[in-house]
């Protein structure tokens, strides 16, 4: 029997995607999302291959829903889990997990996209943890780093001798976890996911045509000229009154987004790009991919097969 040979390209980087949606539209709308944010802000029309993946087990239990804002025992098992699988990732060499919750508020109260109750939970029950996962990953408390930088267990007189031999630099060490949280980026639109797929007046009249008889076109191109009243929208799938809800946002997110027009509306994806953008350590991973892993169709991105 032939072995099976993988001809997919070296990724340039590895992306875990997080997000609180559940459902056969929740991944594919992020990642079509996250395509499109890459190459507004990496200035690209073609992406290296990017390897995507998303939860399993505990950690998805946790994302769906923020759950990890819950606090029972339950939840705090899984939230740890969560923790730990986004910790590994982002201390890998090219990895990076894009987090994606609701803001659950309109723009402006969210002071520039910066404050809302799920803001302040992400940044006290997942951030911190994360932060302190990384840097126990990097500071080796167990001792089981050699001096030589290997891995293994060194026991009794020997363990102590050379775990003292490695006490790392609390700068070098600081610098580190801050370059591991870099990449730890996150996608918070406002109301929610569908302020943004929303924004696809072409692709979601045609949708309304072929679904509901062409009956909200008139809300669709009212919000292709007025952009930014959908950030400011309370709710928008379920008080929008139209007839698209979720299930057609993988759609709306990967047929001709108009990427460029709702950045420039200024409001929570514009603050979703300049995120990216603002990553050394993406910007490096775009900018020099492992050999073969260039060469993609035009708008090729994360790839979760």
């Amino acid at each position: 029997m032939m072995r099976r040979v993988d001809r997919r390209p070296a990724p340039c980087c590895r992306m875990l995607l997080v997000t609180e949606d559940s459902g056969k539209q929740a991944i594919p709308t992020v990642e079509a999302l996250v395509r499109e944010i890459l190459k507004l802000a990496f200035e690209r029309t073609r992406l290296p291959y990017i390897d995507s993946s998303s939860l399993k087990g505990d950690a998805l239990d946790a994302a769906r829903g923020n759950a990890w804002k819950g606090k029972s025992a339950k939840v705090d098992r899984k939230r740890t889990a969560l923790v730990r699988e986004i910790a590994a990732t982002i201390r890998q060499p090219r990895g990076f997990v894009v987090f994606h919750f609701d803001g659950d508020c309109t723009w402006k109260k969210s002071h520039e996209g910066t404050r809302s109750e799920n803001h302040e939970a992400f940044e006290k029950v997942m951030r911190e943890p994360i932060a302190f996962a990384v840097r126990q990953s990097v500071t080796d408390p167990d001792g089981q780093r050699r001096p030589d930088g290997s891995r293994g267990r060194v026991r009794g007189r020997a363990r102590r001798r050379e775990a003292a031999q490695t006490v790392p630099n609390t700068e070098e060490v600081d610098n580190d976890v801050q370059r591991s949280m870099e990449r730890l980026l996150l996608l918070v639109p406002f109301w929610s996911i569908e302020a943004w797929v929303y924004q696809n007046a072409d692709e979601a009249i045609t949708v309304c045509r072929e679904k509901d008889q062409g009956s909200h076109v008139e809300t669709f191109e009212k919000w292709a000229h007025n952009r930014g009243d959908l950030d400011e929208m309370e709710s928008p799938k379920t008080k929008s009154g139209t007839c698209l809800g979720q299930k057609f946002n993988a759609k709306l997110a990967e047929n001709g987004y108009p990427a460029r027009d709702v950045y420039e509306v200024n409001k929570s994806f514009a603050k979703a790009v300049d995120g990216f953008r603002a990553c050394e350590a993406l910007h490096e991973a775009l900018e020099d991919p492992p050999s073969g892993s260039s060469g993609v169709e035009p708008g090729g991105g994360p790839r979760g097969e």
